[in-house]
């Protein structure tokens, strides 16, 4: 099966995905308008973007999941009003015990659990075009900007409150959460997202903290005044990060804002 054919099939999903949104008779007009709200956008994206030429394995697997997500789960969901049958449909895909916590949100309101399920297909669709299309390349720079953030984080922080104890600590307790969101960011999961974007606000203080220790006080001078020439390079290189770490948290939250749809 050719790239377009699958491009094809991915937009008659979509189509499909319209219809049976506006018929399902357990969604609320609320909820309704929301998801085709969300599924312009997407159909949008799709429509623009160029495939890649060729699929390879994983490709073919992520596309895949997509082809049984859509006829094996959310579309006889949105075609019933029954909860049970719901649960059953969910209780096949997903297994016994994953669904256990579901059953009670359905009992009390099935609408609400239709529509997380058919949110997070759109939110799933619109994470996989970044697998589809040329756009994955982009994400080579947000993970390049990422360790680049992680350099400047860890030793300008310490910069932040002129070399203290606390500084130094601050910037240890922040270790396990950046590592730990660096490796889920390239698994695209939107936990790791949430981890790196937390630090992104402590990386903008600490930042304008160096900067305005810079300009407000002789902390370039006390710096160059040290004998020892090892730890004038070092408070040095740890200054000029502190420095460089409010505008590299600017460009690093605009690129993680802009890729934001690629990690579900």
């Amino acid at each position: 099966m050719s790239v377009n054919v699958k491009k094809g099939k991915l937009l008659d999903i979509l189509a499909e995905y319209k219809v049976k949104v506006e018929t399902s008779p357990l969604l609320t007009d609320k909820q309704k308008e929301k998801l085709l709200k969300k599924w312009e956008v997407v159909k949008k994206k799709y429509e623009s973007s160029e495939f890649v030429k060729k699929f390879d394995d994983r490709l073919n697997e992520v596309y895949k999941g997509v082809i049984n997500y859509w006829e094996n789960k959310l579309y006889p969901i949105l075609e019933t009003d029954s909860p049970e049958k719901i649960l059953e449909i969910l209780t096949e895909v997903m297994g016994e015990k994953s669904v256990k916590n579901l059953e009670k949100m359905l009992n009390k309101n099935p609408s609400d659990v239709v529509y997380k399920i058919a949110m997070s297909f759109l939110t799933y669709l619109e994470g996989a075009l970044y697998d589809f299309s040329a756009k994955k390349k982009e994400l080579d720079t947000l993970y390049t900007w990422t360790t680049i953030f992680g350099i400047t984080f860890f030793l300008g922080l310490p910069a932040s409150g002129l070399f203290d104890k606390i500084s130094f600590i601050t910037a240890m307790i922040f270790v396990l959460p950046f590592f730990a969101g660096r490796g889920a960011l390239k698994r695209r999961s939107k936990s790791g997202w949430f981890l790196l974007a937390l630090m992104v606000p402590m990386g903008l203080f600490a930042g304008a903290m160096t900067l305005r220790n810079v300009i407000y006080t002789p902390v370039i001078q006390q710096v160059l005044s040290y004998q020892n020439i090892i730890s004038k390079i070092l408070v040095l290189s740890m200054v000029i990060a502190g420095v460089l770490l409010f505008f590299v948290s600017i460009y690093y939250a605009y690129l993680m804002w802009r890729y934001r749809d690629a990690f579900v």
